[in-house]
């Protein structure tokens, strides 16, 4: 996601470095016929660099509207200042670099630290190794426009992720995905031009691509499992924010509460002043009925952010689960005109109305959750079935119970309420 706001940028380099053939140049080899492609090419196609922006600009306004930010953008703060932002950009290219020729330790997320001095190892190889790259594109252009694109995308695909602009996580494998295409371009072109024999042009391709392969096999294994993939972060960086975090909702999503609430202990500590490992962490300890720990946690946010719905949300559900319906039917008043909207609050909202025998305002209220279109019948009946089974595990059996039938209302073949409700019988 991140690195393809360059798209634009990509489909300009490559009609810029591609031969046209409308000017009627069979073999484009000096430079005046290059540059009169070049004009050519930025007149005829001007509409169409346009409209990739504004389809750019289209898609990051969308991104705004449903995440608050274009990318993974940090809000506030000045941050640190240029020169150390281009030292921690050169040594993150080679990162990057280790990671496309030595990808051993792979990880969702790495833990990078900032370089102190500029002059080092880490920081003025990469920006050599870059010129390097680029005097090679240059001097073999007339012969491999390839070079020149190649290089020329990797460049631009990992500008956007290398904290030239604050960003919340340091390095991902994934931001590499994009920029690596071009990377690889360059390589196949160089290769071409170094390996005059084509046994061993083919022999190097199969031997790299049969070593990737198999690295990528054993990588796809772990990204099929979120509790491996993130185990094997945690272990190579046990001081990083998000491994933490992604262990913590995988083990909830396994049913693993305990090792889910200590994964997210965790990652709660490295970052006190983020939210959303405290709002799992209360799901976590709901999932394993420590409703008063629950609830701190989601006091605690509330306390700093009074019109996070979410956490207004749970906290509705602890006191449902404690028989307090008035509270619960407030607190999802008070989410409602919080942030981020959720669609499914009207239906919790009636089922307090009906635990309240006020049957006409919860018919009221179903009525306004039916007209969200967002929702299907399945998940109109799903949240019932899901706080019902919230109620049943704390003993409310009969709360349970009318919960399950109203999932049967909404959906009548939702398997999960049926199964509930005949074991209730």
């Amino acid at each position: 996601k991140e690195p393809a706001v360059v798209t634009p940028v990509l489909v300009l380099l490559a009609d810029l470095t591609r031969p046209s053939t409308r000017l009627g140049v069979v073999s484009p080899s000096n430079h005046s016929q290059t540059f009169a492609e070049t004009k050519a090419t930025l007149r005829r196609s001007w509409p169409w660099y346009l409209g990739f922006a504004l389809v750019l600009l289209v898609y990051l306004i969308i991104r705004v509207w449903l995440l608050e930010y274009p990318l993974l953008m940090e809000k506030g703060g000045a941050g640190p200042g240029l020169n150390q932002r281009l030292a921690f950009a050169a040594k993150l290219v080679g990162k990057y670099f280790v990671l496309l020729f030595w990808p051993a330790n792979l990880a969702f997320s790495h833990i990078i630290p900032r370089p102190q001095e500029l002059l080092t190892l880490q920081v003025m190889g990469p920006i050599l190794l870059l010129m390097l790259l680029g005097y090679l594109a240059g001097k073999f252009w007339s012969r491999e426009k390839a070079l020149l694109f190649g290089l020329g995308w990797f460049i631009v695909g990992i500008l956007p992720v290398l904290h030239l602009t604050l960003i919340n996580i340091p390095l991902m494998e994934s931001w590499l995905y994009l920029p690596e295409i071009g990377f690889f371009i360059f390589l196949v072109a160089l290769g071409k031009i170094v390996l005059r024999s084509k046994l061993l042009r083919v022999t190097v391709t199969i031997l790299i691509v049969l070593l990737l392969g198999m690295r990528s096999f054993v990588r796809s294994a772990d990204w099929a499992d979120p509790t491996r993939l993130f185990e094997k972060n945690v272990y190579l960086y046990p001081r990083s924010y998000p491994a933490w975090f992604g262990l913590g909702e995988a083990y909830l999503a396994r049913g693993r509460n305990q090792d889910a609430i200590q994964a997210l202990g965790q990652a709660a500590d490295l970052a006190p002043g983020r939210w959303p490992p405290k709002l799992l962490l209360a799901n976590a300890y709901l999932a394993n009925n420590e409703d008063e720990k629950a609830k701190r946690k989601l006091l605690q946010i509330l306390r700093r952010r009074p019109n996070k719905a979410w956490a207004r949300l749970w906290l509705g559900v602890i006191y449902c689960r404690s028989g307090l319906w008035q509270k619960a039917k407030e607190e999802f008043v008070r989410a409602l005109s919080g942030k981020p909207q959720i669609p499914w609050l009207y239906h919790l909202i009636g089922s307090t109305h009906l635990a309240l025998e006020e049957k006409r305002l919860a018919e009221a209220a179903f009525e306004k959750a039916s007209k969200i279109r967002l929702l299907s019948l399945e998940d109109h009946a799903q949240i019932h079935a899901d706080l019902g089974l919230l109620l049943k595990k704390k003993g409310r059996i009969w709360d349970a119970r009318r919960e399950f039938e109203l999932a049967l209302r909404f959906h009548p073949e939702n398997k999960q309420a049926q199964k509930e409700l005949e074991m209730l019988r």
